[in-house]
């Protein structure tokens, strides 16, 4: 009877840490994940007078990566040149009141590149697995290096985003 409960909670245990993991004093959700790009991740600070959010992103391994991401008037680039290095990592951005940010990811080498973004809008849910906030999600076909992003959102703007 022990040997079945604790088999019940390592299976729920491990169901679980597929939504949230914990990071530091912060507790993380999976939001999407980007085919060819990463896993992106949010995580919040919410006090009696302010909530605050941020966004992170934990690359695959495959290939150079960048990221962008802007909150609220502040756009803050990132790049992953040994993407292998940073694969085990989750990559935050700052914690930020705005209650929409966007990531807007890339990865790529001399075959081309792919293209992606997340937009979280924190005002319709927090950064709980119980709570999410509203999420969308677009992913670009490979593109060759020397063609321009699909026209679209501004975050891609100025070009390239790495």
């Amino acid at each position: 009877m022990l040997a079945a409960g604790v088999v019940l909670l390592l299976a729920s245990g491990s169901a679980s840490s597929q939504w949230s993991v914990t990071s530091g004093r912060y507790r993380a959700l999976q939001l999407a994940t980007l085919p060819s790009l990463g896993t992106v991740y949010c995580r919040s600070e919410i006090s009696a007078s302010s909530q605050r959010f941020a966004l992170g992103i934990r690359v695959f391994a495959a290939q150079s990566a960048g990221a962008r991401v802007r909150a609220g008037k502040v756009t803050v680039d990132r790049n992953f040149n040994d993407p292998a290095a940073a694969a085990d990592v989750t990559s935050w951005f700052r914690l930020d009141s705005a209650h929409v940010q966007w990531l807007a990811a890339v990865a790529g080498g001399e075959n081309g590149y792919t293209l992606g973004f997340v937009r979280a809008d924190f005002s319709s849910g927090g950064c709980e697995s119980s709570d999410p906030p509203r999420v969308t999600v677009q992913v670009y076909p490979r593109r060759y290096a020397q063609q321009p992003p699909p026209s679209g959102p501004s975050i891609l703007r100025p070009w390239p985003i790495r």
